[in-house]
């Protein structure tokens, strides 16, 4: 039946759109980390693809709203859907966020800092792994539930962890000699990073709520 077929493709489309988030995350995750350990020159051949990647991600997202609003599932199961795939795709927004925040407004990173933002960043990846992980289970036929909860939970423990990250580097940063300038630019640098993991976790958030409701 159609329906069925539309139903198929909006799986394939929300599994496709998993991927492309994750895929931006990584290449500004990798931007990031080149920047601060003192490679902008590398760091702009990854960042120049993040742009790209959201787009794509974008362009997956409008044709799943319009898969869905053309009657695949039920209404109540297509509203918890779209919510879903938007909260998803707010990560991807964030990430190239954080990457342009590097590129346009280039922040000096003092010795010592360089690892700590690295750190951050490789937190922030746990986070969104985690998230990916989720929504490929969920996003599998007769998806596992129970396993949607216990890899929701571990966005949320990936996203305390970086919590616990950004709390320790803000009191180490504010309490330096470093003029307050840099110490407020490098807030904001440590900020565009917690923000994506941020919103994975609200991503993860949707998909238990989905996931309560409703089996794709």
């Amino acid at each position: 039946m159609l329906i069925f077929k539309k139903e198929k493709r909006v799986v394939k489309l929300c599994s496709g759109h998993a991927d492309k988030v994750l895929e931006c995350a990584e290449v500004t995750a990798a931007a990031i980390r080149r920047y601060c350990m003192g490679q902008p020159a590398e760091s702009r051949i990854d960042g120049e693809q993040v742009g790209r990647m959201e787009t794509e991600a974008d362009e997956l997202r409008r044709e799943i709203g319009d898969t869905l609003f053309d009657g695949a599932y039920l209404p109540q199961i297509r509203e918890d859907l779209f919510r879903l795939i938007q909260s998803v795709d707010t990560v991807a927004n964030k990430s190239e966020d954080a990457w342009e925040f590097f590129a346009t407004e280039s922040p000096q990173i003092p010795d010592g800092y360089g690892a700590a933002l690295v750190e951050a960043t490789d937190a922030m990846m746990v986070a969104v792994r985690a998230l990916h992980g989720t929504l490929k289970i969920y996003f599998k036929p007769k998806g596992k539930m129970k396993r949607v909860r216990e890899e929701s939970v571990a966005v949320s423990k990936a996203e305390s962890a970086l919590d616990d990250i950004e709390w320790k580097l803000t009191q180490r940063l504010f309490a330096s000699e470093l003029e307050l300038a840099t110490k407020q630019h490098l807030k904001k640098a440590l900020t565009v990073i917690c923000r994506v993991a941020d919103c994975a976790e609200d991503a993860a958030d949707e998909v238990n709520v989905a996931s309560m409701k409703s089996v794709v």
